[in-house]
């Protein structure tokens, strides 16, 4: 009805470390509540809470996606690519969420210095005994060659990480992760698509032609080699 006065809700944040009795708490609460005529809803915030002993109203876990976005100029330093990579790692393993990780700024890539590799090599993180031979023509990287390798068969051994490129001003670069983002969450095969073939084929697309996106948007953003990945290593 026009004008009616809507009811305040009021709510609680159950917050405590793993094993303290936060599900048991919710439970106990929401029949307590329940019990006294209260209308109740519970939201669950933790995606690695499994196995719930209610029913959430909210449930971040099967709504969300991991969207990690960090800087592409650090492509240009292979030290820090490293450390972003190990970063990027330890969140897919910690953040039990479907993950789409982005570099971002695309358009601002080699502000900060020219990539040492093609765009691909970094997006899709292939051989990275590539940039141990960048690092070791640093003196300082060269006494940590030892410890640079362990990190790299780390993320070699668990082959989760790769990127997409980004330009949060180019609507071509933003569908491409949208793309990725509702495959990742599985909204492009929900009721809300209702399975149409545009937006399942649009996922696809996504998908199977990352590879050639990517190779344009370097051609957009970054300045032409003459060289291939071997040959500039050979050249190190």
């Amino acid at each position: 009805m026009a004008g009616a006065a809507r009811t305040p809700a009021f709510g609680q944040a159950v917050i405590g470390p793993p094993g303290s009795g936060k599900t048991t708490y919710c439970l106990g609460m929401s029949e307590f509540l329940r019990a006294m005529g209260r209308r109740v809803a519970v939201v669950n915030l933790d995606p690695a809470n499994e196995g719930l002993p209610y029913e959430c109203a909210v449930d971040v876990s099967e709504l969300l996606t991991a969207v990690h976005l960090v800087d592409s100029h650090y492509c240009t330093d292979p030290a820090k690519f490293i450390s972003v990579l190990c970063t990027s790692l330890a969140t897919m393993l910690h953040v039990e969420l479907p993950h789409v990780n982005l570099l971002s700024k695309m358009d601002l890539i080699e502000h900060y210095g020219k990539l040492a590799f093609n765009l691909d090599y970094y997006t899709e993180v292939l051989d990275l005994s590539y940039l141990l031979d960048h690092l070791a023509s640093d003196p300082f990287f060269r006494h940590y060659r030892q410890l640079n390798e362990k990190l790299v068969q780390l993320i070699e051994d668990y082959s989760l990480v790769s990127f997409i490129p980004l330009n949060i001003q180019d609507k071509e670069s933003v569908q491409r992760v949208l793309q990725a983002v509702d495959k990742a969450n599985g909204y492009c095969f929900g009721v809300q698509e209702q399975r149409s073939l545009e937006a399942m084929m649009s996922a696809a697309m996504g998908a199977d032609f990352h590879f050639s996106s990517t190779l344009g948007i370097q051609e957009k953003y970054l300045a032409p080699s003459d060289q291939s990945v071997e040959q500039e290593a050979m050249d190190l």
